[in-house]
């Protein structure tokens, strides 16, 4: 099909999404002459119907004999762009399976690939690679959204990617968030969105089309620093907590796990040292008689009047369950110490075993030790938006 110089005229382009969905885009185009298109592209292009005719209708503007380079740019551009699947929500209760998006493979990694009405760049996701997880997402496709959980600040919201056995947005609450090999699932948080330009077509998502995230909350996001360095996914081992009873990931035989508290308006950084199920020796030797991954998530102490914070295990990595770690040479331990299901971390401390403990106040060590401060977030938390645990 050629179109004179001059002339305004519209195609419908008919985009394949799933075995269960087919879309239809309707383009307008304004035809300049060829010979004054820019390598920026003067034809432009504007979703504004659907239609129900069949695939043979899926025909594309041909620059016509004699057109420069410039122009089969374009066009070429047109074409790419039919062939993407563009997202007009990241709200579960507004999806359409014109949102639904497939997992791209190359040799080495896995992509999603993301377009929005209303900005012209790709937002790419790297996704956790391993040999297990190419076997789980072998033909993966599903929704990208955002998740707010409850009882957390405005701050801790998350992109995460909603496994589903069909484009049909009712198999969503059927479906399963994809989970990375650390055990725990995929997601973006929206202190990373907020602080990278590539993410901008998706802070307009949830600002300006949902409404789900307030502006003034995304300022905040940006005004805070220490996010430069976090990516998505696996970020450098980092969890972001919000909450008691949160579930993150820990690896048993693993020296330094880092972690970010989000409060109300604030965050902190802390790293741990939860490797050290006891020591000996002087100078002191940390010993990991473990190995393996646990979910588990932090707990307020009972004991009243202090701001204590213990660690539960709360289940083992089906494929990195705990166990005797086989390289571990040190002293003999008690059988107690052994990290089980359900149970509180222990460790030894002079010879004593013991929960392992984070002292917000230092009130154990007599002020000499603070450095747990940062959990003083979650317990801001719990009275600000409540708490599963009775304080």
């Amino acid at each position: 099909m050629r179109v004179a110089p001059g002339l305004t005229t519209h195609r419908v382009f008919t985009l394949w999404g799933c075995p269960q969905m087919r879309r239809e885009l309707r383009l307008h185009f304004h035809c300049p002459r060829l010979d004054t298109v820019s390598s920026r592209g003067t034809a432009s292009a504007r979703t504004f119907a659907s239609s129900g005719r069949a695939s043979s209708d899926y025909v594309l503007l041909s620059p016509g004999p004699g057109a420069g380079d410039d122009a089969h740019q374009v066009v070429a551009a047109l074409k790419r762009h039919a062939k993407t699947v563009t997202i007009s929500t990241l709200d579960p209760t507004r999806l359409t399976p014109a949102d639904y998006l497939t997992i791209k493979y190359t040799q080495d990694d896995y992509w999603l690939y993301v377009y929005t009405h209303f900005f012209s760049e790709t937002v790419r996701f790297r996704l956790p690679r391993s040999e297990r997880a190419r076997q789980d997402r072998a033909h993966a496709g599903g929704f990208l959204y955002y998740h707010h959980a409850a009882r957390a600040p405005p701050l801790a919201g998350e992109l995460r990617f909603r496994v589903t056995p069909s484009c049909d947005p009712t198999s969503f609450p059927s479906g399963i968030d994809l989970v990375t090999d650390r055990g725990v699932p995929w997601s973006v948080p929206l202190l990373v969105i907020a602080k990278f330009k590539k993410y901008e077509p998706l802070r307009h998502l949830l600002t300006h089309v949902d409404e789900t995230v307030a502006q003034q909350v995304i300022d905040l996001a940006q005004a805070l620093d220490g996010h430069r360095q976090l990516s998505s996914g696996n970020l450098l081992g980092c969890r972001y907590i919000h909450s008691f009873g949160q579930s993150f990931d820990f690896a048993l035989d693993g020296r330094k796990h880092a972690f970010v508290f989000i409060g109300k308006d604030r965050t902190a950084h802390i790293t741990l040292d939860l490797t050290a199920f006891f020591s000996s020796g002087r100078p002191s030797v940390h010993h990991a008689p473990f190995s393996g991954r646990a979910i588990c998530c932090f707990e307020p102490s009972p004991a009243p009047g202090e701001r204590l914070v213990l660690m539960r295990i709360l289940q083992s990595v089906e494929w990195d369950p705990m166990r005797p770690n086989p390289s571990y040479t040190g002293p003999e331990y008690p059988p107690e110490l052994y990290p089980r299901e359900g149970q509180l971390l222990m460790n030894l401390r002079r010879r004593k075993l013991q929960p392992w403990v984070g002292d917000v106040d230092g009130k154990l060590r007599k002020g000499k030790d603070k450095t747990a401060w940062p959990f003083g977030i979650l317990f801001d938390n719990a009275v600000e938006y409540g708490s599963p645990y009775a304080q």
